[in-house]
């Protein structure tokens, strides 16, 4: 494991890399590396093979669309998990591995990375998670190998690529953006954004009962690189112009946007701790988290 750390420490942070590649299904070399340099500070390698050795860990290669390895939870590191993660029913197979989602996953990865390096008592959810807590909460099982989760109200088409809670369940949808989106597949993914950012009753999940509440307080965008972050900023700059009658003629959203609810970044500027609001400038990402937190973002 190399190091001058203690047996809990040592334990502390393998069960970290297990929360971590629980939360990703599954994770690659150049993820764990990542890991490893910028939150545990540890040699990965070397904690990779013990992880292998000890039979908590698996992997398979990975050719396209660069050559490296992947790593999934055995059942023994699944039991080293805390109870609140193993509400969630994990599973990942190798043979199902889609290297079309190569780079998208490791940019969400990335920016996870990020966020959490500057907000380490908030906790991220990912993707799949949010779907399982959505299904439950209308009691849909799973029917031929596939939960029937794609149903109007349950999760209203998309759903974002995580959710970064901080605070007191304040939640924060983050979406990576390594392209830019053709009109139809923005409209789309903003509308299903807004319906998330609306509120209106739905179901606590731990009481069960009826409140009224959105999904999450405000939306994240985080983009691969600077042309892209700009084209964005310019959609919701050209909203901030217009009324909500001429988004309509324009066939632009379909919805009434609050643009104090949307925060953007570019991976370089994430790192740096810079998120950009669509009016209003440059903030640090502490800022952004007080503004969600404090219900600012909601007025």
């Amino acid at each position: 494991m190399g190091g001058w750390i203690t047996q809990e420490q040592r334990e502390r942070k393998i069960n970290l890399i297990l929360s971590f590649i629980f939360l990703f299904r599954f994770v690659t070399a150049r993820d764990l590396s990542l890991l490893g340099s910028t939150i545990l500070g540890i040699n990965m390698r070397r904690t990779t093979e013990y992880l292998l050795r000890n039979g908590l860990i698996g992997s398979f290669e990975v050719y396209d669309p660069v050559r490296t390895t992947g790593y999934y939870l055995f059942k023994e590191g699944l039991a080293r998990l805390p109870k609140s993660l193993l509400e969630y029913e994990y599973s990942f197979f190798p043979a199902r591995y889609k290297s079309s989602m190569f780079w998208h996953g490791e940019g969400v990865i990335k920016v996870f990375l990020m966020v959490q390096k500057m907000a380490p008592k908030g906790y991220w959810m990912s993707e799949w998670m949010v779907r399982q807590d959505k299904v439950k909460i209308v009691g849909q099982k799973a029917m031929g190998g596939k939960l029937r989760w794609r149903k109007k109200g349950v999760l209203e088409g998309r759903l974002p690529d995580g959710m970064f809670v901080v605070g007191k369940k304040a939640r924060i949808a983050i979406e990576y953006e390594k392209t830019l989106k053709n009109a139809n597949n923005w409209k789309r993914m903003i509308r299903d954004l807004e319906y998330g950012l609306k509120e209106r009753e739905k179901i606590d999940l731990v009481t069960k009962d009826i409140v009224r509440g959105r999904n999450f307080e405000a939306v994240l965008f985080v983009f691969n690189e600077q042309q892209t972050f700009i084209r964005y900023l310019g959609k919701f700059d050209k909203y901030s112009r217009i009324s909500n009658e001429e988004m309509l003629e324009l066939g632009a959203i379909n919805e009434t946007i609050n643009l104090k609810r949307y925060f953007l970044s570019t991976l370089d500027e994430l790192k740096k701790g810079h998120v950009f609001r669509t009016k209003g400038g440059k903030i640090s990402l502490s800022e952004m988290f007080n503004f969600v937190e404090n219900g600012t973002a909601n007025n």
